[in-house]
C-alpha cells in the first residue's frame, strides 16, 4: 500500500510532493519491519522517480497503467529487498524463496494500486487538493463536467 501512494504522487503529483511521500512512507515501513532505517526511502524514492519520469509518456488515470507501475515496482522493491537482506545476513532465504515471494507482491501491486489510486483521488478532492467537478462548474460558472 505505501508503495502505492508513492506512486500516485509519482505518477498524479509535483515531484516534491512524490519525494516527501517516498521518505514518511519509507521511514513508516522501515519502521514496522526488519528492513534498517533509511533502506526502503532510497528505494522509494528511486522508484518514485523513475515513475515520475515516465509520467508524460503514460496515461496515469488509466487503471492499467496503474496495475502495471504497481505490479513493477513491488516486483523490483521485493528483489532488491531480497538481495540486501541475504546478503547482509539478515534472512536465510533461498531464491526461489525470494523470487516466489516478489512474484506474488508484484501480483497483489498490481492489484492494489488501482485502488489505491481511486482513494486516494477522493482523499485529494476531501481535503481540497485538486477541485471536484462539481465545485470547477460552480466556481468558473460553467457546466464542465457534461459534454455538449
Amino acid at each position: 500500500l505505501l508503495l502505492a501512494v508513492v506512486l500516485y504522487y509519482a505518477l498524479c503529483r509535483p515531484r516534491e510532493a512524490m519525494a516527501v511521500a517516498a521518505f514518511f512512507c519509507g521511514v513508516l515501513l522501515d519502521t514496522t519491519s526488519g528492513i534498517p532505517l533509511g533502506f526502503s526511502c532510497v528505494c522509494f524514492l528511486i522508484i518514485g522517480a523513475f515513475a515520475s519520469r515516465c509520467r508524460s509518456l503514460v496515461l496515469a488515470e488509466a487503471a492499467i497503467t496503474q496495475a502495471f507501475f504497481g505490479a513493477t515496482a513491488a516486483f523490483l522493491l521485493h528483489v532488491v529487498q531480497f538481495v540486501y537482506l541475504s546478503s547482509t545476513g539478515v534472512i536465510a532465504v533461498s531464491l526461489g524463496t525470494g523470487l516466489l515471494k516478489a512474484t506474488g507482491a508484484a501480483m497483489l501491486g498490481g492489484l492494489v494500486t488501482p485502488l489505491v489510486f481511486v482513494l486516494m483521488r477522493v482523499v485529494d478532492a476531501n481535503v481540497g487538493v485538486v477541485l471536484r467537478r462539481n465545485d470547477v462548474d460552480e466556481r468558473f460558472g460553467g457546466d464542465f463536467g457534461q459534454s455538449a
